[in-house]
């Protein structure tokens, strides 16, 4: 399950998520890092604000009290769909409940499929050079087209190169 890290989200990051979310017309947009020891830390989480949200992230909260999608862990080999990702490189898209298994509680993971409409996930790892330092996740209500995989895609490898040159994978 998650862990907690640190709530101040990466400025680069987050600016870069709040960039892509409404470009890719995502409902979430997430970017983390992996770190040394094969963890999966969030660097940023862009949602839009608002009465959803802050719906489903109350909803949550009865069952995961100190829940902050913007501030958690993972083991890298947390469930197949991040060990995918982070481990082995692969681009993955799959339903939301796929991506989340393990990493939250089932019942918070059915409350953001429900009431935030998160139905898909799609992961793309981050890469310097043949290094995966993290990834570029998006969620959306609907299977995403393959003009919005191939945009994703090119704003992951972006994402990494910034988020190198600023020290943020580190």
């Amino acid at each position: 399950m998650t862990t907690r890290v640190s709530s101040q989200p990466d400025a680069t990051a987050q600016a870069i998520a709040d960039r892509a979310r409404p470009a890719l017309g995502a409902i979430v947009v997430s970017i983390s890092k992996l770190t040394a020891d094969l963890m999966v830390e969030s660097l940023a989480w862009s949602v839009e604000a608002g009465a959803r949200y802050e719906r489903a992230l109350a909803a949550a909260r009865k069952i995961m009290p100190s829940i902050d999608p913007s501030a958690f862990a993972v083991r890298a080999d947390v469930n197949p769909f991040t060990g995918n990702v982070h481990l082995l490189g692969m681009t993955m898209l799959d339903r939301f409940e796929e991506a989340a298994r393990y990493t939250v509680h089932p019942m918070v993971a059915g409350f953001a499929s429900k009431m935030l409409e998160m139905r898909w996930t799609l992961s793309i790892p981050m890469r310097v050079g043949p290094r995966i330092v993290g990834s570029f996740s998006a969620h959306f209500a609907e299977r995403p087209s393959e003009v919005q995989r191939q945009m994703a895609a090119e704003l992951a490898e972006r994402a990494a190169i910034e988020l190198e040159k600023m020290g943020s994978l580190r």
